[in-house]
């Protein structure tokens, strides 16, 4: 028997639980007590400071506070404040926004906190996030810029396909990355090495924009054939499919079609669900053979990199760019940092993992992104966009 006449039986092995008044279950951690763990770490960071210093400390923290609890409580992240790793990394951060003046830096410390809190096991980029906390405070604002332009121009691409609009927005895009003028000379990547965000490269320098940028967008730039060439359905083993389901105008090409896919991969992707293996094949291996698949146009890549110049952001990236003296690599590091301001100064929420928007563009990661400092990619480098929806049932769909 057990206090109060209660009475338990329980198999061999197992734990018995007994509860004699009010059994309350917590679930989660909600603001308020994310806040009242907050203020408990802040102490030993206010400890640090003099009493003159205490005013300025309190209200830098307090707006810092406010940051993270807002965005971390939009993306359901305030339990990582029971997760003692996580308190360390905020800590320091909490270290940062002390002695930090920028209150964008408070945006950046904080989408470094929800970025860490959604990726708790991941010991690389815990560790990146460290370091990435420590020197935020450290970079100047014209080569947060810089090193935010180079690292995006090879993570992210529009999920959809080519269009004014698209273009357009990807310009809005990089005006806003670069807002307030990107840095001349070579002091900045000084700056950023010193900071471990960049690594510079003696030998090699940066692929001229032109050449390097629209290799981004490899899917865009397939040769394709002459529109009144392409046959009306495609060859065996799946000779009742038309080829009107997959392939559209070419974007660059007047009077030239090719296949609406970004690589190879999203293709097959797209496929694999619907046909067999044998007839994926075939039909990437057609694709191939008839519209070039996975090769880039010369005509449509020259096109392409007008296309961009003639934007007012973009060409001014791209002067910017061919101007850079020497050649660079972002460490994970740097990586870490500009994705966070990135996904800072992102607006109109069209990078992903930026939530609560429905923009009319969406980006996406780039799979196998260039180096800018090396030699052209030999397989596709942009990721599945607007796959064809293709349906072999009988009940044939064509999606743009």
């Amino acid at each position: 028997m057990t206090p109060s006449g209660q009475s338990q039986r329980a198999g061999q092995g197992a734990t018995q639980i007994q509860v004699t008044g009010d059994y309350v279950v917590h679930q989660g951690i909600d603001e308020e007590r994310a806040r009242e763990i907050s203020v408990a770490t802040s102490q030993a960071v206010v400890a640090e400071y003099s009493r003159e210093a205490l005013v300025v400390v309190h209200e830098r923290l307090e707006n810092f506070q406010e940051r993270v609890l807002k965005l971390l409580g939009e993306r359901q992240q305030l339990d990582a404040f029971g997760d003692p790793s996580f308190l360390r990394t905020y800590k320091k951060a909490q270290e940062g926004a002390a002695s930090t003046e920028r209150e964008d830096d408070y945006d950046m410390l904080a989408a470094l906190l929800n970025e860490r809190a959604e990726n708790p096991s991941d010991r690389r980029r815990r560790a990146a996030i460290e370091r990435a906390v420590e020197v935020v405070d450290q970079i100047d604002e014209p080569a947060l810029r810089a090193l935010t332009v180079v690292y995006s121009m090879s993570a992210w691409v529009p999920a959809s396909m080519p269009s004014d609009l698209t273009i357009g927005q990807f310009d809005v895009f990089f005006g806003a990355l670069s807002d307030g003028g990107l840095p001349s000379g070579e002091e900045w990547l000084d700056h950023l090495d010193i900071l471990d965000a960049m690594r510079i490269d003696m030998v090699n320098g940066f692929r001229k924009f032109d050449d390097y940028y629209p290799d981004q967008f490899r899917g865009w730039l397939a040769p394709g054939i002459e529109t009144h060439l392409v046959p009306e359905y495609m060859s065996e083993p799946v000779p009742d499919i038309p080829w009107a389901f997959i392939v559209d105008e070419h974007e660059f090409k007047p009077g030239f079609s090719r296949v609406r896919t970004g690589t190879e991969r999203s293709l097959r992707t797209s496929l694999s669900s619907q046909l067999t293996p044998i007839q994926v094949d075939a039909v990437i291996e057609q694709s191939k053979a008839l519209f070039g698949l996975g090769e880039i146009d010369a005509t449509a890549k020259t096109t392409l990199a007008r296309r961009f110049r003639e934007k007012p952001n973009l060409g001014r990236v791209a002067e910017w760019w061919d101007a850079i003296p020497r050649g660079a690599q972002t460490t994970v590091v740097g990586e870490t940092i500009a994705r966070a301001n990135a996904l800072r100064l992102d607006a109109a929420g069209i990078l992903p993992g930026n939530r609560g928007v429905d923009p009319l563009i969406k980006f996406v990661p780039v799979d196998q992104g260039s180096d800018p400092g090396g030699a052209a990619p030999d397989t596709p480098s942009v990721p599945s966009d607007a796959a064809p929806g293709l349906r072999v049932d009988g009940d044939t769909e064509h999606s743009g």
